[in-house]
């Protein structure tokens, strides 16, 4: 299946479904130098979903069968955002919450 077709398809049940680039989007490229320290692929090979938004690396990374294969995991995302709403993005994002206060103690204990 072809990209184009597969979110075509995921649109159907994601009416609210975007596909942006994060080398063409400024709010990617902001996270992208907080975070490069450390994580610096994180602008060229990882995808990243925001609320109904997929962030692709380029255009060209959605024509790769990994492109495909993480559209689909992607999609499980949205269904599962949209099954359990906030609880779901809690559970999610709970790591990297607990990431700054841990960081901080571990300052403060050094």
């Amino acid at each position: 299946m072809a990209f184009i077709d597969l979110t075509q398809k995921a649109q159907s049940f994601f009416p609210n479904l975007t596909i942006k680039y994060k080398d063409k989007s400024t709010l990617m490229k902001i996270i992208g130098t907080l975070v490069s320290p450390f994580n610096p692929g994180f602008m060229t090979d990882f995808v990243t979903t925001l609320g109904n938004t997929i962030y692709y690396p380029n255009e060209a990374y959605t024509q790769t069968q990994a492109g495909i294969d993480v559209t689909i995991h992607e999609c499980t995302h949205l269904y599962d955002q949209k099954r359990f709403s906030f609880l779901y993005t809690l559970a999610y994002a709970l790591p990297q919450l607990f990431f700054l206060p841990s960081f901080l103690l571990l300052l403060i204990s050094w």
